[in-house]
């Protein structure tokens, strides 16, 4: 039989042959958790940098949505003040008055309705 060991105070007798393969065992089973750490560690940093990267794109287009909707606001402000200042140098009751009127009129209303503004609000635009 094999020689007597003692490991944690118990002893147990062992062929040369079953102590290697449960030193083979071991190794493996340390090698196979190793991997599986490496892997999960790897995954894990992997995933990370594809959310990262999921939130920068999204990021990114909101802000490009953002920077649109702004650039047409702006646009839309800036051609109803122009129709304001045309306006104001018409005389009033004439008809070209009238319908420029109705066409600054179309533009504000336009404007609330196309970037979610509520109505009777001041929102003043300064260039």
């Amino acid at each position: 039989m094999g020689d007597a060991i003692t490991v944690f105070g118990k002893t147990t007798s062992m062929t040369v042959g079953q102590l290697g393969l449960y030193g083979v065992l071991a190794a493996g089973a340390a090698m196979l958790g190793t991997a599986v750490y490496k892997d999960l560690h790897k995954t894990s940093i992997t995933g990370a940098i594809e959310n990262y990267n999921t939130a920068l794109a999204t990021s990114t287009q909101l802000a490009s949505d953002a920077k649109s909707a702004y650039e047409n606001l702006v646009t839309n402000a800036t051609g109803h003040n122009n129709l304001l200042t045309n306006l104001s140098n018409l005389r009033q009751g004439t008809e070209e008055f009238t319908l420029a009127l109705l066409q600054a009129n179309d533009a504000a209303t336009s404007i609330i309705e196309n970037h979610d503004l509520i109505y009777g609000r001041d929102y003043t635009y300064n260039e």
